[in-house]
């Protein structure tokens, strides 16, 4: 199965950040520089902020995933993975002794331990799709 970066994931996570810091910051900038009377209706600043956000949180979503694309494929000889736009890794099942999908405060992470020695490998799984749980379950079906 295969796990691509999201733009629609990075649309709607940038959407969410940018409306609520645009809701408190534009009327705080208004009242520390303007000081021309009082904002107009809060109709007329919510739809400014979901404007302004639609725009910025498309322009990053159709932008970055082309930059640095992550993903993830899982198959019965083992799992291939591309992290940050990097040359593609691609181990067996036996040459990984662990391989874990986990929160680490609002981003996921996948890391994957070699059974030999080495470095285990970490990528942010945040955003692909079809999302962090399937690929949770998909590492849980691998073969033994």
């Amino acid at each position: 199965m295969e796990f691509s970066t999201s733009r629609t994931r990075l649309f709607y996570r940038v959407l969410v950040v940018f409306v609520p810091v645009w809701l408190f910051v534009s009327p705080l900038v208004s009242w520390l520089l303007v000081d021309d009377g009082p904002p107009g209706p809060w109709w007329g600043q919510l739809l400014q902020a979901v404007i302004t956000g639609g725009l910025v949180a498309a322009f990053v979503a159709f932008v970055t995933p082309g930059m640095r694309p992550t993903w993830v494929r899982t198959s019965t000889q083992g799992l291939s993975l591309s992290v940050s736009g990097g040359d593609p890794i691609n181990p067996a099942w036996s040459e990984i002794a662990h391989a874990c999908v986990y929160r680490r405060y609002l981003r996921w992470k996948l890391e994957v331990t070699p059974a030999h020695s080495g470095q285990a490998i970490t990528a942010d799984v945040s955003l692909l799709a079809p999302g962090p749980t399937h690929l949770r379950r998909e590492l849980a079906r691998r073969p033994a």
